[in-house]
């Protein structure tokens, strides 16, 4: 999609990230793991406006299965796409941003997680080469924001999506 751009967000980003997708609360949360070294938003933009944001998780993956399973991964969350942006590429875009920064980064893995009824999803990553890793709906947890910035773990299961980046551009660990 000409036009279109996708790269980490910096401090004016965020406004206007949070004005267009709303989840004020998740990513102000993780753009400060972003200033703290946690992790990247990766930010969306076309011509200029943002159209899609995802975070690429760079801190130790809090479910055992994926650490003994997939040790070192980066792990893309919540990627967020306007709706008159979905099914034009700007998913797939981000997803292969955050490949080629996992990959710069020597991230032997990206992995993300999705609802075993999210079947547009569960298509997009398996065009672009993923595949379902457990063959199963794994236990995790997944973070309510409340207003005023407060949040809460809850239980969720989802798939694990996965694809070793060693063909990636720029991967140290090749």
């Amino acid at each position: 999609m000409d036009g279109l751009y996708v790269g980490v967000a910096v401090p004016g980003d965020l406004d206007l990230i949070i004005s267009a997708l709303g989840h004020g609360a998740y990513f102000q949360d993780r753009y400060s793991r972003q200033c703290d070294g946690a992790g990247h938003v990766l930010v969306a933009r076309f011509d200029g406006q943002v159209v899609g944001a995802a975070y690429l998780w760079l801190a130790e993956a809090e479910e055992p299965e994926l650490r003994a399973e997939l040790p070192g991964a980066a792990i893309l969350q919540r990627l967020e796409v306007l709706d008159g942006f979905r099914n034009r590429g700007v998913g797939a875009e981000i997803v292969l941003a955050a490949e080629a920064l996992s990959a710069a980064l020597g991230r032997p893995y990206l992995v993300l997680g999705v609802s075993d009824q999210n079947r547009k999803a569960i298509r997009l990553y398996e065009r672009l080469g993923y595949r379902d890793w457990f063959g199963r709906t794994i236990a995790t947890t997944r973070e309510v924001f409340h207003p005023g910035g407060r949040s809460r773990r809850v239980p969720d299961v989802c798939l694990i999506y996965a694809r070793r980046l060693d063909g990636v551009a720029g991967n140290a660990s090749r």
